[in-house]
């Protein structure tokens, strides 16, 4: 579900991998379900627009679990935003176009002129969150 059918066909080695780790890694139908019940129950559209960062929000046009065009809704809602859609890419751009991913976030990163320096204080981070 989360790879488009064209990187699934030519991908043989990294699907054998993945059902390597698929078969070590312990699946749970109550966290799957509840994973799936947050994402029906929350609703962030109303604090989009109060993000006061850059923000990058990339996708793939064959995603098969959250379509494009949410992102383009993302995108749209928030001040700051760059959308990126990735052309023959499914929900796992990391994993389908790694140096497409790599490049984008490092230009997207670079483009801005941030440095390593936190944007708070320890101490205000702290009463941040308090």
């Amino acid at each position: 579900m989360t790879l488009s059918d064209a990187f699934v066909d030519q991908a043989e080695a990294t699907m054998d991998r993945w059902d390597e780790i698929a078969a070590d890694e312990p699946f749970s139908i109550r966290a799957l379900l509840a994973h799936l019940a947050a994402i029906r129950s929350h609703d962030s559209v109303p604090f989009l627009p109060a993000v006061d960062v850059p923000t990058l929000v990339m996708a793939g046009r064959d995603d098969r679990l959250v379509p494009w065009r949410n992102n383009v809704f993302l995108a749209d809602r928030i001040p700051a935003a760059e959308l990126v859609l990735v052309e023959d890419c499914g929900h796992n751009i990391e994993t389908e176009q790694p140096q497409l991913m790599a490049r984008r976030v490092t230009e997207f990163v670079a483009n801005r002129g941030w440095s390593a320096r936190p944007r708070y204080s320890a101490e205000a981070r702290r009463r941040q969150h308090q």
